[in-house]
């Protein structure tokens, strides 16, 4: 099977964040795990290292990176 195609890069952190709703969204999760994770998004910055590597492993199964390319795989 063909690797999935890459997605391109958004332009600043916000579009990436209503990108990854939208699509959770599209992939029906339920009103209150997307609250959940719009409550960590808004709060970012706020967030402990810890916590931001938990909430990234829960959504991300393998990313694949280059000087050229970003392919997020994800798990939802």
């Amino acid at each position: 099977a063909l690797p999935p195609r890459p997605r391109p890069l958004p332009k600043n952190r916000m579009e990436c964040y209503a990108k990854l709703v939208a699509d959770l969204t599209a992939n029906s999760v339920s009103s209150s795990q997307i609250d959940s994770i719009t409550g960590y998004l808004q709060n970012w910055d706020e967030v402990s290292f810890e916590d931001k590597r938990r909430f990234v492993d829960t959504l991300i199964s393998k990313i694949e990176a280059t000087s050229t390319e970003l392919v997020i795989h994800w798990k939802i």
